[in-house]
């Protein structure tokens, strides 16, 4: 039976893949029919599929809410299936001033391409805004969902997805409201340990700063700018100057001393690509890019600990010696906050789980820890005793997010099975004619329906 399931799966897949191009024509769309007064604009987007077919949507960007900047962005193709799916993009910079779709904008014209329509959202503000994200993507499910209504027809299946800070967003949204979406779909999110993801970004800045502060500060000293010594209440200097200065400085210094690199990647355990020594210098810079530029936004936002190494080994210089040195001279530090508006256990998923729910995340994931996640988050689903509704992809490759649009239709797929086959197999107990058979060939006529 595991064989017929595979099969299926596999047809799935290939009945899906497309190759999405940027859209090949786009015209502002005038339809008396949609018009509303929030309405901000309307375009019409094709794609071209790998069967050489041009798929036409009609996207409408939406001001929901008078007085509040969030803005939705709604897709319909022309041949929709009836089914929706919900994307919650991943983590914005707090100090950047507008509010984006990030990668949200680019992913409409995959899932469009294969007949699902499509919302996602600016959210209200950028920064870490998971607790504030579950409330707005239930928003945007209401609104768009009754869009849907409105001018087309109800949904069938309304599904949510997201990557990153949405990929938690999704899982723990489908925990505390088991009953509002039909499935979900997370992609490379702090979803196992998120109190363990912010002592990585933490660790990884004090031993930077102990094989290279030294290194880097007198050249940045020099420019007039400052190195901080602390992890939080870093300086709009070194925001503003990030790109331009700090980031060929530290990888310049990663390149001048090539055996500190190595022991600064060692003892860090951070991941990188040993095939290609480029990710060495990516995986620093955007490590500790999430030190410096997200640690004094998650302090306004989560209420506890953010980092504590007082009793932190470190160890994997190659030496006995060498460790305990390092650990006797490594910077000790305690970040809190106590004026946080959420505390530090709701960020923790529970795998408590009853809706199904995809999961994929790269196993080298310099950002968001594959061992800290992607594993953690299937034991404790398997402690709540929700096996059932969940399902794991590992991506073997280094990145944050990096996946193929063949590997996310593949998990889109895995989920439409688990969530139609979930249905079908609870009507044929109740119906009493369960036949694996039987089974097997309803819910491979029903996904291709």
């Amino acid at each position: 039976m595991f064989t017929r399931f595979l099969s299926i799966s596999l047809v799935i897949v290939a009945a899906l893949i497309t190759s999405c191009q940027d859209a090949l024509e786009k015209e502002l769309v005038k339809n008396p029919a949609h018009e509303s007064s929030s309405v901000v604009s309307r375009e019409q987007m094709t794609v071209t599929t790998s069967a050489r077919t041009s798929i036409t949507s009609t996207c409408t960007v939406v001001d929901p809410y008078p007085g509040n900047d969030e803005l939705y962005l709604i897709c319909v193709p022309e041949n929709w299936n009836g089914e929706l799916i919900l994307y919650a993009h991943g983590y914005v910079g707090a100090h950047v001033p507008d509010l984006t779709f990030a990668e949200g904008e680019q992913y409409a014209g995959l899932v469009t391409s294969v007949q699902f329509a499509y919302a996602t959202t600016t959210y209200s503000a950028n920064g870490l805004h998971i607790q504030q994200g579950i409330e707005e993507m239930l928003a945007l499910k209401d609104y768009a969902v009754n869009y849907l209504e409105a001018n087309y027809s109800s949904p069938s299946y309304v599904y949510l997805a997201g990557a990153s800070q949405g990929g938690a967003i999704t899982a723990l949204t489908l925990e505390r409201n088991p009953d509002a979406f039909s499935g979900g779909f997370s992609l490379c999110g702090p979803c196992g340990h998120f109190e363990k993801q912010l002592n990585y970004y933490g660790d990884f800045r004090v031993i930077f700063d102990y094989y290279f502060k030294s290194l880097v500060k007198p050249t940045l000293t020099a420019l007039g700018l400052p190195y901080p010594d602390n992890l939080d209440n870093i300086p709009l200097l070194l925001i503003n100057n990030w790109e331009t200065v700090y980031v060929p400085i530290i990888l310049q210094a990663l390149q001048n001393y090539p055996q500190l690199t190595n022991k600064l990647m060692s003892v860090s355990k951070a991941p990188f690509d040993s095939n290609d020594v480029t990710t060495i210098g990516q995986t620093v810079i955007s490590t500790l890019w999430y030190n410096f530029f997200t640690t004094d936004d998650a302090k306004l936002k989560i209420k506890g600990a953010l980092f504590d190494n007082t009793k932190r080994l470190y160890f994997g210089t190659g030496s006995f010696l060498e460790d305990l040195k390092l650990n006797k001279e490594i910077k000790r530090v305690v970040v809190k906050s106590d004026n946080g508006t959420y505390p530090m256990h709701l960020y923790e998923t529970t795998g408590d789980l009853n809706t199904p729910m995809m999961m994929e995340h790269t196993t080298k994931d310099p950002i968001q820890l594959f061992l800290l996640h992607q594993p953690v988050y299937r034991l404790k689903v398997l402690a709540a005793g929700k096996s059932f509704n969940f399902a794991a992809i590992p991506i073997f490759r280094y990145g944050h997010c990096n996946f193929t649009e063949g590997e996310i239709l593949q998990g889109l797929a895995g989920l439409i099975l688990k969530v139609k086959g979930h249905e079908l197999f609870a009507q044929s107990l109740l119906d009493g004619l369960l036949n694996a058979d039987n089974f097997i060939l309803s819910v491979e006529k029903k996904i291709m329906n």
